[in-house]
């Protein structure tokens, strides 16, 4: 889908697609994970539905995003009875996205951790902490950058998992412009231990 991953170092392929395999995350066509040119690496990019993956996977909690648009019909409350409501009307243009949501539930607790950020604190948030500029993926991905940005709020309150721990040093990565110092023997050791764990 993107012609300059074919400009990147294949050893950065190679390694993010093998890391891609042993954490269960299909890149591109899901939205689970992405491959974003860099500095001519290919850096693996996870989306809000690897997270929303991985924290169902626990079996301990479920996660859920969703992104309002103009149009949309939409209420919120916090404090100690929270709730969402949202019904969309159609519109799917990332640039008319007014508010972007995120709901989990941990396991045998009745209250939904929620987290809402308007376009204009989604705004704010990325202006702060992109690094790169015009390349950050955001630019061609609004949406999944909007709710994964607001899915991470709740991630922090759910219970943790080493692919999860793992997955947002990756993702922490990405957004600094940092390399993520995947090599061909990351890539080596991973396969072999997925092979290991197929035995």
């Amino acid at each position: 889908q993107n012609p300059k991953v074919a400009e990147c170092d294949p050893r950065s392929v190679f390694a993010a697609v093998i890391l891609s395999g042993q954490l269960g995350l299909e890149l591109g066509v899901l939205g689970q994970a992405y491959l974003v040119p860099y500095k001519g690496e290919a850096t693996f990019v996870p989306g809000w539905r690897g997270y929303v993956d991985l924290v169902h996977r626990s079996g301990r909690a479920v996660a859920w995003t969703g992104a309002v648009f103009e149009g949309d019909e939409f209420d919120y409350a916090m404090g100690d009875s929270p709730f969402v409501k949202h019904k969309p009307a159609g519109e799917d243009d990332p640039a008319k996205i007014t508010h972007t949501y995120a709901v989990g539930r941990i396991r045998g607790i009745d209250w939904p951790i929620i987290e809402v950020f308007t376009a204009q604190r989604l705004a704010k948030h990325f202006k702060r902490y992109n690094r790169v500029g015009e390349k950050h993926y955001a630019h061609g991905n609004w949406e999944m950058y909007a709710r994964k940005v607001v899915l991470l709020q709740v991630i922090k309150y759910l219970p943790a998992s080493v692919e999860l721990g793992q997955l947002i040093a990756l993702d922490n990565s990405a957004e600094s412009g940092q390399r993520q110092n995947l090599t061909v023997k990351d890539a080596i050791d991973a396969a072999l231990a997925l092979l290991t764990a197929g035995h």
